[in-house]
């Protein structure tokens, strides 16, 4: 079995806090900072994917994308979170919360991250949070949806988290 919640959670803001340059969302700096093996996905040649489980039953799933040079990756860093008992979302009507968005949120933002979007789709809510480098601009966005099914109360469980990267605006 994986490590816990928590040390998942705090690699997940290790990962976000060490971005600097467009390499830091390389399959190779992901392996390292996130403690599992990313292969290369036979369906799409410059995709990579890992799964990892957790010590509470829950599986994470990672996919990056093999960078060319210094360009920005030509995908988003996905990371997808579910029962292993179901990895299908149409059932996590039932499932448990494993991990609160909002303890990752607030750990996002003490990194400097700032919020610079909302979105609520069908359940789903999307908060955008980006920070900049000198080489790139880097955003993640953290989708969630109410830990109490029937929306009751302000406790939100994470199911994705998308890191994308962008080459900074120039102004001059």
């Amino acid at each position: 079995m994986g490590y816990d919640t928590a040390e998942l959670q705090r690699r997940l803001i290790d990962v976000a806090s060490g971005l600097r340059t467009f390499y830091d969302l390389s399959p190779h700096a992901l392996q390292k900072r996130l403690g599992l093996d990313l292969h290369p996905d036979p369906k799409r040649p410059q995709a990579t994917a890992g799964i990892g489980a957790l010590s509470n039953g829950w599986v994470y799933q990672v996919q990056a994308w093999q960078l060319t040079g210094t360009t920005p990756p030509p995908g988003p860093v996905q990371f997808y979170f579910f029962p292993a008992s179901s990895v299908d979302p149409k059932w996590w009507g039932g499932a448990r919360c494993f991990l609160h968005s909002g303890v990752l949120l607030e750990g996002l933002k003490a990194q400097g991250f700032a919020v610079d979007g909302q979105r609520d789709d069908g359940g789903l809510q999307t908060t955008s949070l980006s920070r900049s480098s000198t080489t790139a601009v880097f955003t993640v966005v953290v989708g969630d949806h109410p830990a109490n099914p029937l929306g009751e109360g302000s406790q939100r469980c994470l199911r994705k988290l998308t890191l994308t990267a962008r080459a900074p605006t120039l102004t001059g």
